[in-house]
């Protein structure tokens, strides 16, 4: 089915006089948008879109699936990295005109429009759900027949992962857009489209597109004299680059950690390193944060544990605190970093009153090396030459970590190094087509390797102290896996 291709809808009441429908109602593709879909009205059931920022990927993909609903009864989904953002620029969207996306769904053809869920129903029982990857479950449930992956390189890859059976289940289709963010897994698919023939893959810059769509007068979507403008109100000539000529190069120019760096660490062969002391990160999560917990020997990552806020909403202090229990437990690590604010100071007072020997992190405080501002930049810039040199990550169990690394951008304060503070992460995460508002993200499990070099640790730092009568109590208490009592039989802790 075409845009704007005119229907003749049976068994429907219309408006005194009128005989046909549009679907996508007010959507006139331009000619470079015309091929991709083309490519996936005619059975194409991957596409990806790398076009630059305000080109209209989200404008073209919704009057895609608006037509899809109609052709084949079912469940369709369009998916942002969080509800959030979803609903700020998609269900609440306007175009430059004034006129909101979601007008594509002709009125006539609504049975339903649900506010909270973001859920469209139209008449023939096909359902559309507006959705953030952070709610993966309800998307798996609701079994998509079509599905758009909106700002893919923000999004983690294991969402992706766990919808393709369903798709390939139902001969279902999947479209992937978005601006690079340096090398990473969005790279990584691009260059593998570019040679698949079951891939329709796309890169426009602003040289590529114009507004040539009917009524439209034919001039540059994004002119010499906009970006112009952008580097005259201070935007990096790297940020341009990777926004309006979509330059995966570009990303690490911006990045404290070059996107290369983190390839090389997934690439590079694993190796031993029994002769290097095992350090452990704590982050400890607040509000929405998750709480992450990361044990490191020299360049391999041992263990790690991701808690989302809901797994631990009773006591997250003794739930965190026993989980890095039992990772002492069984590693008898050198040391043991917790960041020492919000949750984690509660944290650090129950593991030291349980004997452990614990170090406080604070990300501001003064950093060992004076080449850098604070602390926090000098436990990234030791984790970006220990992924330049030795680092191992391993596929799959770091995919998130991968992305995450390259979250943060490069800063100077004065002649020292420094990069994006926390809480200004959203500048990594620019909004969608129409709307340039910005989102917060937050990079958990870097922090948590990260703290693993909070400072220089030997493999002789490592103390036994003898069981105290709190020590032998709490080593009898509890499994916070399934709540029994346990018997450790130790004889001492470290």
């Amino acid at each position: 089915m075409s845009p704007s291709q005119t229907l003749t809808v049976k068994g429907l009441k219309l408006p005194p006089g009128q005989v046909t429908i549009d679907i996508p109602r007010h959507f006139h593709p331009r000619s470079y948008q015309l091929p991709f879909l083309a490519a996936m009205q005619a059975g194409c059931r991957h596409g990806l879109q790398i076009w630059h920022r305000r080109s209209g990927k989200e404008r073209t993909d919704l009057a895609f699936t608006a037509g899809e609903m109609w052709r084949r009864k079912g469940s369709y989904v369009h998916l942002f990295p969080d509800r959030r953002r979803a609903r700020k620029i998609l269900w609440d969207g306007t175009n430059r005109e004034g006129r909101k996306f979601l007008d594509d769904f002709p009125t006539e053809l609504i049975a339903r429009k649900l506010e909270a869920e973001m859920m469209i129903e139209l008449v023939n029982g096909s359902l559309w759900y507006l959705e953030g990857a952070e709610n993966i479950d309800a998307i798996v449930g609701a079994n998509p027949f079509g599905i758009v992956y909106s700002e893919y390189p923000q999004m983690k890859p294991t969402v992706r992962a766990l919808i393709n059976p369903i798709l390939d289940g139902n001969g279902g289709w999947e479209i992937i857009n978005g601006t690079p963010r340096g090398k990473n897994h969005a790279y990584e698919l691009y260059q593998m489209a570019l040679h698949n023939p079951n891939w329709y893959c796309t890169l426009l810059t602003i040289n590529d597109t114009r507004r040539d769509a009917y009524g439209e007068d034919g001039s540059q979507v994004m002119t010499a004299q906009m970006i112009e403008d952008r580097r005259r109100e201070g935007m990096r000539e790297p940020l341009i680059q990777q926004e309006y000529f979509c330059s995966f190069e570009a990303g690490s120019a911006l990045q404290f950690i070059p996107g290369e760096y983190v390839q090389a660490a997934f690439d590079r062969e694993p190796m031993a390193w029994a002769w290097s002391p095992k350090i452990v990160g704590v982050d400890v999560g607040r509000n929405r944060d998750r709480s992450v917990i990361v044990l490191r020997q020299g360049g391999q990552i041992l263990e790690k544990l991701v808690i989302h806020p809901y797994q631990s909403t009773d006591n997250p202090t003794e739930f965190i605190c026993g989980l890095v229990s039992r990772l002492c437990q069984s590693h008898q690590p050198s040391c043991v970093f917790v960041v020492g604010v919000g949750i984690g100071v509660g944290v650090i007072d129950r593991l030291r009153s349980l004997g452990y020997s614990v170090v406080s992190v604070l990300g501001n405080s003064p950093p060992p090396d004076p080449a850098y501002y604070n602390l926090r930049a000098y436990m990234w810039g030791e984790m970006r030459e220990w992924l330049r040199t030795e680092g191992q990550l391993r596929r799959g169990r770091d995919d998130v970590l991968g992305a995450e690394l390259q979250w943060p951008q490069w800063r100077w304060k004065g002649d020292r190094e420094w990069l994006t503070p926390k809480d200004e992460l959203e500048e990594v995460a620019i909004g969608g087509e129409e709307d340039d508002s910005l989102e917060y993200v937050s990079p958990d499990e870097a922090d948590a390797l990260g703290l693993t070099f909070a400072n220089p640790v030997t493999a002789q730092a490592r103390v036994i102290l003898p069981m105290s009568e709190l020590e032998r109590q709490s080593a009898n208490d509890w499994d916070v896996f399934t709540g029994q009592p346990i018997r450790t039989g130790r004889q001492g802790r470290w």
